[in-house]
């Protein structure tokens, strides 16, 4: 707390002044990049409008790669979100799900930038296979772990001879 009496100078004969307040925002003289990453919600497919109305932008890129890399990101999280509210469901039912309910990124770029393309489709249709199987082999794995804790706990339950 900065005691105001001597802030203002009045107290000790000593001046003490407060520096003025300076913020510099690196996003206020930022320039511009050229490549938006924009989501749309796959509920609302079919429905331009409304589509165009929950639009959000997820962020701005330098490079094309970046955007790209923002996409998949974007098609991975929201795989992996709605496999884990319905565990065990198969890499067509995930895809059935993504299409239903997921997110549609893709990037759209200045016009003087060259044009990416992403289908955010084809990209979820190589991943759900990649999700559904390593889910399945790990849930392999953790009923393989369940098998082994039942064997060892029965062994230390049994009565020693």
């Amino acid at each position: 707390m900065i005691d105001d009496d001597k802030a203002a100078g009045d107290a000790g004969g000593s001046t003490h002044h407060l520096a003025p307040l300076q913020l510099e925002l690196p996003f206020a003289a930022e320039r511009r990049r050229p490549y938006r990453v924009l989501i749309d919600d796959l509920f609302h497919f079919g429905n331009i409008e409304r589509m165009e109305e929950e639009r959000y932008e997820f962020g701005a890129f330098d490079t094309p790669a970046e955007a790209l890399a923002a996409c998949e990101f974007v098609v991975n999280r929201c795989l992996q979100w709605l496999y884990v509210q319905k565990p065990g469901i198969s890499a067509g039912e995930l895809l059935e799900h993504y299409l239903g309910f997921g997110d549609d990124p893709f990037v759209r770029a200045d016009r003087d930038h060259e044009r990416v393309d992403f289908s955010a489709r084809d990209y979820a249709e190589t991943r759900v296979k990649i999700i559904a199987g390593q889910a399945s082999e790990l849930q392999s794995q953790v009923l393989d772990l369940d098998e082994a804790v039942v064997r060892i706990a029965g062994r230390l339950r049994a009565p020693r001879a």
